[in-house]
């Protein structure tokens, strides 16, 4: 049997074995009915084995699949329960959920709250980023410019949220060396005349809501699609693609702007 999976992320542990997320094209319609072992992953060791990584509960299906290496080896995985609608083409978000896989089988799973009058949009999510003993994952809600930034600190077991303006077509999460969490979003840039909308990179300051909103790219330039943040020894590096008159490019940033 073949499965075809779609990677949009992946981590490898202290080990060598890689965690690969993604999940197979899932087709979710109203009324079907909850399935078990949704595919969202698999796991290749440094000697070519590999085994896929299911979900453990029943689900309609997921979206948004992120996963971040762990010191002990293991990984930390997050992800977005949807279900769907009657006269939607696109999916409504039932759950957010974070687990803990060790290569063999699930070692944890718990739910991330939803802050109540909140709806999440389930078609992008940001990395998932742990520092330390914190564990920080942000997603976009149905608002035009909000995004929830999740944040947990393992020793401790509770889920906080805060709350960045901006709109986020998509977005990424990374820490500075000074523990200052930055947010990059791609979302339309109307301060062009006459008025115009497109893909503008912006990134904004978590923590530090007081802080401008800086514009790393903007669409003139090439609309930037797919944004996001590599982590080398000097800092967070922001790199994306962008288009313009139907080529691609890609850009990067200096990480000295983002300071």
């Amino acid at each position: 049997m073949f499965i075809l999976l779609a990677p949009r992320d992946g981590a490898r542990s202290a080990s060598g074995s890689m965690f690969f997320a993604g999940s197979p094209h899932n087709y979710v319609w109203p009324n079907r009915p909850a399935v078990e072992k949704h595919v969202i992953g698999v796991i290749a060791d440094s000697v070519g084995n590999s085994r896929l990584v299911t979900v453990p509960m029943l689900a309609d299906s997921v979206e948004a699949v992120r996963v971040a290496e762990l010191p002990d080896g293991r990984w930390a995985v997050a992800f977005i329960e949807v279900t769907g609608v009657p006269n939607r083409s696109y999916p409504e978000t039932k759950h957010l959920w974070h687990g803990v896989h060790d290569g063999s089988g699930w070692t944890h799973l718990d739910s991330i709250p939803i802050p109540p009058g909140e709806v999440i949009d389930p078609t992008s999510s940001s990395s998932l980023v742990h520092r330390g003993t914190t564990l920080t994952w942000a997603v976009k809600t149905d608002e035009q410019a909000k995004v929830l930034v999740f944040s947990r600190d393992l020793s401790a077991g509770e889920w906080h949220v805060t709350r960045v303006k901006g709109t986020a077509g998509y977005l990424d999460l990374a820490y500075q060396q000074n523990d200052e969490l930055l947010v990059a979003m791609v979302g339309n840039d109307r301060t062009f005349q006459p008025l115009r909308d497109g893909n503008s990179l912006y990134v904004r300051r978590a923590n530090r809501p007081d802080f401008p909103t800086w514009r790393a790219a903007n669409y003139e330039d090439g609309a930037v699609h797919y944004p996001g943040f590599v982590r080398t020894p000097d800092g967070p590096l922001l790199v994306w693609t962008a288009v313009q008159g139907g080529e691609s490019f890609s850009g990067q940033s200096s990480r000295r702007l983002c300071e």
